[in-house]
């Protein structure tokens, strides 16, 4: 019997007054700003869902994994009007060197991958074309970091190291994909966050477009849910 399918929920802040706000302050003060990781329980959320299959889906059958677009169509922008900044080094590093970054959402896609390969070949190989996904986004943000006057030193932009133990090593298929849907939502949140606060429309830009690919997964998740 197929499992219900697991319907997201989104922390999208609103970010519209504070926005402006954060432009008109001094650029000193802007450095000093302190990130935080967003949990999903954040009492600034609107509780809307961050993406559902279509409607004229409903229903259907799931994919095979094989026919899944696992990025979505469109080239990332590139970055430009570059003026140095340590306040959008630290965004990106926090989006590609944090605990639930990039970098970890690649391994750890990886990992399962390998672990499921022999017993469900077809999640396995979604979850490995994703952390292909991934590494494009790692790619984009750690050159960004180096346009922007900083160093991709894998560390988070306070000072804390990216660590092999940041990989959650769950083996049980439903169990992982419900853990990669949570994920890919306080993924997209940070994204959207980091877009409220970047001065440069270009990486603004760059973070929309790559929530587009999350929104993306999370519907692979759910179609790859509703199989088990």
């Amino acid at each position: 019997m197929k499992q219900e399918k697991l319907i997201p929920t989104c922390i999208k802040e609103t970010f519209e007054r504070r926005g402006r706000t954060l432009r008109e302050e001094d650029n000193n003060e802007r450095e000093d700003f302190e990130l935080r990781e967003i949990q999903p329980n954040d009492e600034s959320s609107n509780n809307q869902p961050i993406t559902t299959p279509p409607e004229s889906e409903a229903g259907s059958e799931p994919q095979n994994s094989n026919e899944f677009t696992y990025r979505v169509d469109g080239a990332y922008p590139e970055i430009t009007d570059i003026i140095p900044s340590l306040f959008e080094v630290k965004q990106l590093k926090f989006l590609n060197y944090s605990r639930n970054g990039e970098l970890t959402a690649i391994n750890t896609y990886l990992y399962q991958f390998f672990v499921l390969q022999n017993d469900y070949p077809e999640i396995a190989t979604a979850l490995r074309e994703i952390s292909v996904v991934e590494m494009e986004h790692f790619e984009k943000l750690g050159e960004a970091i180096v346009e922007f006057g900083g160093n991709p030193n894998l560390t988070d932009g306070r000072g804390n190291v990216w660590t092999g133990r940041n990989v959650l090593q769950l083996r049980n298929p439903r169990d992982i994909l419900i853990a990669n849907i949570r994920a890919e939502e306080r993924a997209i949140c940070e994204y959207q966050r980091s877009a409220a606060r970047t001065q440069n429309e270009s990486l603004r830009a760059l973070f929309e477009r790559i929530i587009e690919d999350e929104k993306n997964h999370i519907i692979i998740f759910n179609e790859l849910l509703g199989t088990l």
